[in-house]
C-alpha cells in the first residue's frame, strides 16, 4: 500500500514538472524578428520583392535599395517572421493587429514583446524611397558662349575621342573648337577644307563629312581633312549613318539621288540603290540606337524629301540601304512635320528636341519614344527643356561616353544664333542609394 502511494505521488510530481518545463519553454524571451517583408501594394510597385535588413545591434529595419520615387508608402502592411514568436507588437506605442496598414512616410518605432510578457525589443523601421526623380533630366548651363566668333551661319558638333568637337561655318570657312567639359573651349582653328557642317558623322575611328564642293572627306582630328572622292560625277548631299562597317551617304548623279556605301578599309565608294521619294535626307534629324538585342540601328526623323517636301515620318534601318517608315500617316500626329529638330538616344529611348515647322515657326517641345520610334508621346515635365533655352531649331545634340547629354546653341525664335552650352544628366545614372 505504502509502496503504491509513493509511486502515485512520484508520477504526479513528474507530470507537474513536465508541465512547468513546457510552460517555461512556451514563454520565450526572444522577441527579435527573423525576417521582414511588405505585402503587395499597387501604389508601391514591386514593394513585395524589396529586401529589408534587420540589424539586431542597432535595432533598425530598413531596405538598402530605395523603392521607386513615385511610390505611396503611407499605407503599407508589413509581415514579420519570428524564430520563437511574440506576444504583442506595438506601432508607435499602439497595439497593432498585424493587418492594419502603417504610414511609413517617416520612420516608425516598433516594439516587439516576447512570449514571457516581460522581454521587449524596440526597432526603428524605415522604408527608404528615392527622394529625387530618377527619370528626370537635371540640366546645367556650362557656358554662355563657346566662341567669340561673329557672323556665324551654321554650326554642328559631335563627341569624338573623349571630347566635344564643334564645327562653325562662316561663308566658305569652317572653324573647329574642342572641349572635354563644356566650360572651356580651345581657340577656334580654321579647317583646311571648308565643309557642310550639317553632314558630319563619326564612322569607325574617323569623322566623315561632305565638303562645300560636295566631295566626301575624312579627318581624324576635325581640323585636317583629306578627300576620299573628288569625282564630279557624284554630288554628295548628306551622310545618313554608319552601319555594318560602312558609311551610308546620299549623293546626286545626273539629277537622281542614290544611296552610296563607303568602305573605309578598302577605300571604295559603291552605288547601292536609288533613293525613295519618301525618304527624308534634307534637314532631317539623325540618331543611332540599339535594339533590345543589341543590334545597331539608325533612324531618320521627319525632315524633307528630295522634292523639298516636309514629312512626318520615322525611317529606320539596320543595314543602311533598306529603310522602313515605322509610323504611318494615320497614326496620331504627335510631333508632326518638323525640320531641324535634334534627335538623341538616351537610356534606351529616343528623344526629339525642338526644331521648327515647315512654316519656320520654332518649337520648344520634347517628344519621347520607348519602342525604337514606333510610337511617340510628349515627354513628361521632368524631361522638358529649361525655360531659358526656349524654342530653338538646329541645336547641336549628342551623348558623351559618360551618358551625359549635351545641347549646344541653335537658332532661337527671333532668328538669332545662340552659342550657349547645356548638359543634361538623367538622375538614375548617379543613384547609388537614396536615404
Amino acid at each position: 500500500m505504502t509502496k503504491h502511494l509513493i509511486s502515485f505521488f512520484f508520477a504526479i510530481l513528474l507530470i507537474g514538472l513536465a508541465s512547468c518545463l513546457n510552460e517555461k519553454e512556451d514563454l520565450s524571451n526572444n522577441p527579435h524578428p527573423s525576417a521582414v517583408s511588405i505585402q503587395t501594394n499597387t501604389l508601391a510597385p514591386d514593394i513585395e520583392s524589396t529586401v529589408f535588413t534587420i540589424d539586431e545591434t542597432n535595432l533598425t529595419i530598413s531596405n538598402s535599395d530605395s523603392i521607386a520615387y513615385n511610390s505611396r508608402i503611407d499605407k503599407l502592411v508589413p509581415v514579420f517572421s519570428f524564430a520563437e514568436g511574440v506576444e504583442q507588437i506595438l506601432i508607435n506605442g499602439t497595439i497593432w493587429n498585424t493587418t492594419d496598414s502603417i504610414d511609413f512616410s517617416s520612420p516608425v518605432i516598433i516594439q516587439f514583446k516576447a512570449k514571457d510578457k516581460l522581454t521587449t525589443a524596440e526597432y526603428t523601421f524605415k522604408v527608404n524611397k528615392h527622394t529625387v526623380d530618377p527619370e528626370a533630366i537635371t540640366w546645367t548651363k556650362r557656358a554662355d558662349n563657346f566662341t567669340n566668333l561673329t557672323n556665324i551661319e551654321e554650326m554642328a558638333g559631335l563627341w569624338f575621342q573623349s571630347q566635344a568637337i564643334l564645327f562653325v561655318q562662316k561663308g566658305n570657312e569652317t572653324f573647329v573648337l574642342k572641349s572635354n567639359n563644356g566650360q572651356t573651349w580651345t581657340e577656334a582653328i580654321l579647317s583646311n577644307i571648308p565643309l557642310e557642317v550639317s553632314t558630319i558623322l563619326v564612322h569607325k575611328n574617323a569623322i566623315l563629312a561632305i565638303s562645300k564642293n560636295h566631295h566626301l572627306i575624312t579627318s581624324v582630328d576635325g581640323i585636317n581633312w583629306s578627300i576620299i572622292s573628288s569625282s564630279d560625277e557624284i554630288s554628295f548631299i548628306n551622310i545618313l549613318c554608319s552601319l555594318q562597317n560602312k558609311a551610308w551617304i546620299v549623293g546626286d548623279k545626273n539629277n537622281i539621288p542614290y544611296i552610296y556605301s563607303y568602305n573605309s578599309e578598302s577605300e571604295t565608294i559603291t552605288e547601292v540603290t536609288t533613293v525613295s521619294d519618301k525618304l527624308p535626307y534634307i534637314e532631317v534629324s539623325k540618331a543611332m540606337m540599339k535594339t533590345k538585342n543589341g543590334i545597331e540601328k539608325s533612324v531618320l526623323i521627319s525632315g524633307k524629301t528630295n522634292n523639298d517636301t516636309p514629312v512626318y515620318s520615322v525611317f529606320s534601318s539596320m543595314t543602311g540601304d533598306y529603310w522602313v517608315n515605322v509610323i504611318t500617316e494615320t497614326a496620331s500626329l504627335t510631333f508632326g512635320e518638323r525640320i531641324h529638330a535634334t534627335a538623341i538616344w538616351l537610356d534606351s529611348k529616343l528623344l526629339l528636341f525642338g526644331g521648327s515647322t515647315a512654316n519656320n515657326n520654332n518649337l520648344l517641345d520634347v517628344y519621347i519614344s520607348s519602342d525604337e520610334g514606333y510610337t511617340w508621346e510628349i515627354a513628361s515635365s521632368n524631361k522638358q527643356l529649361p525655360v531659358e533655352i526656349g524654342a530653338r531649331k538646329k541645336m547641336i545634340g549628342f551623348v558623351d561616353s559618360n551618358n551625359t547629354l549635351w545641347l549646344i546653341g541653335g537658332i532661337d525664335a527671333l532668328g538669332n544664333i545662340q552659342s550657349d552650352v547645356w548638359q543634361g544628366r538623367l538622375n538614375k545614372f548617379d543613384f547609388i542609394k537614396q536615404d
